[in-house]
């Protein structure tokens, strides 16, 4: 048996006779892979298989593969010797386009204009007279493993005119975009891509500046509600000392400090001091001349007693002599 040869199944960087490149990335070669047959000519024939293809690869730009013939074949045999002696040299790949949700084929347009086919499933790829790195006739089947006609082809060909060309170097831009990038003097369109992607650049770096204004905002107003929390809680606990708040008043007051600090200030300022039974002693409002027996001092009260007699120690001193 003659040492397997290896054919390009595929260049992605060929046009084909169709007028269009296929993509080795978007190629699925699992059904392929499953049952790797060698054609001749692409007829779907049992007496047409001559062989399997093994080793099947993408180097580069290329999809490869090498050819393993059915020597017992007669007919097998007579085009792997064309194929040894250098006769034959080309392969052609059968595959079916993938399809987009509205039947349209998977097409992008490249940098020079020529569409590029995304995806699609490989079934066999044949022997043939044309080489498929010139412009060998690939074989595009229906889903149902039809041969697609060269009319069906064309009008899915037709459809990419509609998709843009997504080389920046011959993007047209309308007067008043150009007006609004601030290019309505720049003819060149490589200049045009240029600054437009100066623009990108700079765009990106002023969204980096305002996340890290917007963190340095967000920091200070941690900071800033730390200090606000602080100030509350010593304004609150002093309130408690002074007696105008108790402590079951505590929380609620720093709830209300936490939404509006301003306002829970003024409630608690607004609060008179709590009397205390010292306040009472030291209260100096008792007419001390109306006591002047010890009768008249039992007849106070118990705190205006302890007042009198904290106030005016030496009248106290002269009632109980």
């Amino acid at each position: 048996m003659p040492k397997p040869l290896t054919f390009v199944l595929n260049d992605e960087t060929v046009v084909n006779s169709y007028g269009f490149r296929v993509k080795n990335a978007g190629i699925d070669l699992s059904r392929f892979e499953d049952n790797p047959i060698i054609l001749a000519e692409h007829y779907p024939s049992l007496w047409a298989t001559i062989g399997k293809w093994v080793n099947i690869r993408i180097d580069g730009t290329q999809l490869l593969a090498e050819a393993e013939f059915d020597m017992d074949d007669p007919e097998s045999a007579k085009i792997a010797g064309k194929v040894e002696r250098g006769y034959l040299k080309g392969t052609s790949m059968g595959f079916i386009p993938a399809e987009n949700d509205d039947r349209s084929w998977n097409f992008v347009k490249g940098p020079d204009g020529i569409p590029d086919l995304m995806s699609c499933e490989l079934m066999e790829s044949s022997i043939v007279a044309l080489p498929s790195n010139k412009s060998a006739l690939h074989k595009l089947y229906a889903n149902d493993g039809s041969v697609l006609a060269a009319d069906t082809i064309k009008l899915s060909l037709s459809s990419t005119q509609q998709i843009p060309n997504l080389n920046m170097n011959k993007l047209t831009l309308s007067v008043q975009t150009l007006v609004v990038l601030g290019l309505q003097s720049v003819d060149n369109p490589t200049e045009v891509s240029e600054k437009i992607e100066k623009l990108a650049l700079e765009h990106t770096a002023n969204i980096e500046k305002l996340k890290a204004a917007d963190q340095l905002s967000k920091d200070l107003k941690a900071k800033l509600d730390a200090l606000e929390q602080k100030e509350a809680i010593e304004f609150i606990d002093g309130a408690i000392n002074e007696g105008k708040l108790n402590a079951a008043q505590r929380d609620s007051m720093l709830t209300l400090a936490k939404t509006d600090f301003d306002g829970a200030k003024a409630i608690i300022e607004g609060l008179g001091k709590k009397q205390t039974l010292s306040d009472h002693i030291k209260n100096p409002e008792l007419d001390a001349s109306k006591v002047k027996t010890d009768e008249d001092f039992q007849k106070l009260s118990t705190a205006e007693q302890l007042a009198f007699k904290a106030n005016h120690p030496q009248e106290y001193a002269k009632l109980f002599a």
